[in-house]
């Protein structure tokens, strides 16, 4: 059992509140497991129902540019597609700019909270988001 989960988390497929789903990205430092941990909280089971892990998975890709005055732009998409395919048809690809100067560290936390807004957009657009419980 244990060796099954292991391998299950190196092909990238996450469990988030019982939602199993694959993940890709072509960040570096973002291998598929670490993928699918980056954003497991925030795919709810409600997306495994309408895209089955077998079948669908979630895509990510960021990229960010330096200014010669130490500012950055950047953006982060996320999508879904089938299995075998490439790049999403209709993906959510949310900007970033900061005029401040990023070295490598702030940058690739910046990339990767870029990534996060642009799943939970992705889940809000697909009607598949976790509705926010009323506190009374």
């Amino acid at each position: 059992m244990a060796g099954l989960l292991a391998a299950l988390g190196t092909m990238g497929t996450m469990g988030a509140q019982a939602a199993q789903f694959n993940c890709d990205s072509d960040l570096p430092d973002l291998g598929n497991a670490s993928c699918a941990t980056l954003v497991g909280d925030l795919v709810p089971p409600r997306f495994t129902v309408a895209y089955p892990a077998g079948a669908y998975r979630i895509v990510l890709m960021a990229a960010s540019a330096r200014y010669d005055d130490g500012g950055v732009s950047g953006y982060a998409l996320a999508g879904v597609v089938p299995e075998g395919a490439g790049y999403p048809d209709d993906p959510v690809i949310i900007q970033f700019r900061s005029s401040g100067r990023h070295d490598d560290a702030a940058l690739a936390i910046k990339e990767k909270s870029t990534l996060r807004s642009a799943v939970a957009l992705l889940m809000k657009n697909l009607n598949v988001a976790a509705t926010a419980r009323k506190h009374k």
